[in-house]
């Protein structure tokens, strides 16, 4: 019986655009080697097309060989699959995440979740602090004042007891 392959997405791979964009780029570099191999010695050669940073990861990540027949196909039946079925979380912050703290919510998303989930960042600056999170059928709102109004009653409380500052009538 054969054994298949776990098929893994690297870090670099983020979003469904990035998905759909190397799904273009192998479909580009099979047409290009296909086209080598069904010409004759003495026609002119296609260029081969270089290839980028988030493919070369792909590759590396998975110890493909995209010169062998069956590991390239292998790989297009994999990409068709994931950016067909994989789960898509959309993620607004209040500001530009760093590379680095998107790198980590992406292993934890695929640690956690799915090993093909991929996030599309938005931003949204109104909500402060924290993040609001999207999914084919359910939102949740992380945001600093979604948290402080679910506890206000408990902050206004401890406000008053300190007597910092006291509660204005009428106040909801």
């Amino acid at each position: 019986m054969a054994h298949e392959r776990t098929f893994k997405l690297p870090l670099s791979i983020v979003s469904p655009g990035d998905l759909r964009r190397i799904k273009r780029e192998v479909d580009e570099l099979c047409d290009t080697l296909l086209q080598m191999e069904l010409r004759e010695g003495g026609q002119k050669q296609p260029k081969m097309p270089k290839t980028s940073r988030q493919l070369d990861d792909l590759i590396e990540v998975n110890k493909a060989n995209l010169l062998v027949k069956d590991e390239r196909e292998a790989l297009v039946k994999a990409l068709n699959e994931i950016v067909d079925k994989s789960p898509v979380l959309h993620m607004s912050f209040s500001a530009e995440p760093s590379t680095k703290f998107l790198d980590k919510l992406i292993f934890y998303i695929r640690d956690s979740i799915s090993p093909y989930a991929v996030v599309t960042v938005g931003l949204a600056p109104s909500i402060g602090a924290g993040c609001m999170v999207r999914t084919a059928n359910k939102f949740f709102d992380l945001s600093l004042k979604q948290t402080l109004i679910g506890h206000r009653a408990e902050l206004i409380k401890e406000l008053d007891t300190s007597g910092i500052v006291k509660p204005v009538e009428g106040a909801s």
